[in-house]
């Protein structure tokens, strides 16, 4: 018996090693000797690679960054239509070091995946076109200049004479139904939001309301109790900001929200601020680093009288706030701290500080965190009365924290071949599944 299981697992492992040489060798016949090797980069955005990598195939796609020919960076924000605005940058290296250029477009709001994957994979085609000129691989290109319709294009008389005034408006609703026999959760909520975005001004409104509801069932004694939490939330925001030059903006923000689980019956402020861009504006695809400044008012009911015994007040305070946004070829990294504090007694503030990185070290080692932290000294919206243990174990209420911490990372290494060049959807389309019987 043990003979003929070795014979079998001899007889598997020579017809995998023959398919494996034959499929490495009719690969490598067909191979052209100066195929030009890209790595592409969608950092921080999607794209589907897969349909990329069948688009585009007179180019090697690599895995390892270090080693290829062209580092493809692709980054994308959201627009004042509501869009997506994609910047793909085309870094050359190697026998292409030096060479670097910057395509630009934009997705409408409404579009799908479909029409995004084409749409990104249109334009790679594009900026490659030169990269594959210097490297001798003309058969490969096809230029198409003919105008296929008299509506692909604007005008821009058409855009100046916008019906809409650069206006956007979005409306959407949402909702969840969880139940079993002793607990029921129902969450819904609904928004309307406007905005009017150009390059020198952002001006908008929205509106969010959230109901919450959790009922819990459970027996005491022999006795059956039925426990019913809500939290209810709504909240109007305005913002109304210009632009004074290409590293300075000015604005103000106001907002009216109400919350039970805060305790705030009502809650409105209103604060002017100012904003500086160490680098101008324009570059925010790969770098935007902010430092900004606001002094404003809050004027506060409360729902229940507070652990000062305040059931309303009226409230200065300041808030300062650094953010670093930073999208490279090794990486992104994104480093923000936020400061606020009540002038009417300088010891409540609170200061939050984040970081978010991935950053490629070498070939194949990556490092990834995301870490956050904060003290908290300016809970003066606490409810006065003891909470009981129903309400701390269904979180009907803000309970007194000083401070709030959390960390994720990890570490990876990659290693084997460079090549990223298939495309294989068979039984689930990933890296393939074994089975055992």
């Amino acid at each position: 018996m043990k003979n003929s299981i070795n014979f079998y697992l001899l007889v598997i492992l020579t017809l995998n090693f023959f398919i494996i040489s034959t499929d490495t060798y009719s690969q490598n016949t067909t191979k052209e000797k100066h195929t030009l090797s890209i790595f592409l980069d969608c950092n921080g955005t999607w794209c589907d690679e897969d349909y990329i990598r069948t688009e585009i195939t007179a180019v090697n796609h690599s895995r390892d960054r270090i080693a290829s020919d062209l580092h493809i960076l692709l980054t994308a924000n959201s627009n004042a239509s509501q869009g997506r605005t994609y910047q793909v940058i085309f870094y050359g290296q190697r026998t292409f070091k030096g060479m670097i250029d910057t395509l630009s477009f934009s997705t409408p709001p409404n579009s799908t995946d479909f029409e995004i994957r084409e749409q990104i994979s249109s334009y790679l085609k594009l900026g490659l076109v030169p990269f594959l000129i210097k490297n001798g691989t003309y058969e490969s290109i096809t230029v198409n200049l003919k105008k296929s319709s008299e509506n692909d294009t604007v005008s821009n008389e058409e855009l100046q004479d916008d019906k809409w005034n650069y206006w956007v408006f979005t409306i959407g609703g949402n909702g969840s139904i969880n139940a079993d026999k002793n607990y029921q959760s129902y969450n819904f909520g609904g928004n309307i939001n406007a905005r009017r975005i150009t390059e020198t001004r952002k001006l908008g409104f929205s509106y969010n309301e959230n109901l919450n509801q959790n009922n819990f069932v459970y027996e005491d004694a022999g006795i059956e109790i039925k426990q019913i939490v809500k939290n209810n939330s709504r909240e109007f925001n305005h913002y109304n900001n210009f632009a004074i030059n290409d590293h300075w903006s000015m604005g103000y923000t106001s907002n009216y929200q109400t919350e039970t689980f805060s305790n705030y019956k009502s809650k409105i402020t209103a604060s002017p601020g100012i904003e500086y861009s160490i680098f101008p504006y324009k570059e925010f695809n790969t770098k935007l680093v902010t430092l900004s400044y606001f002094v404003g008012v809050s004027n506060i009911v409360y729902v229940d009288t507070t652990i000062y015994n305040k059931t309303k007040e009226f409230l200065p305070f300041h808030r300062l706030s650094f953010d670093t946004n930073l999208t490279q070829k090794w990486g992104n990294i994104n480093v923000g701290i936020n400061y606020n504090q009540f002038l009417h007694n300088l010891k409540f503030y609170n200061l939050n500080i984040f970081s978010q990185f991935e950053v490629r070290i070498k070939g194949g080692l990556s490092i990834y965190s995301f870490i956050y932290g904060g003290l908290a000294r300016d809970q003066i919206n606490l409810v006065r009365d003891s909470p009981d243990p129903t309400e701390v174990l269904t979180r009907q209420r803000e309970l007194q924290s000083a401070y709030n911490i959390g960390a994720h990372f990890g570490i990876n290494y990659r290693f084997g071949s460079k090549l990223n060049n298939f495309v294989n959807p068979r039984l689930g389309g990933g890296g393939g599944q074994m089975f055992f019987f």
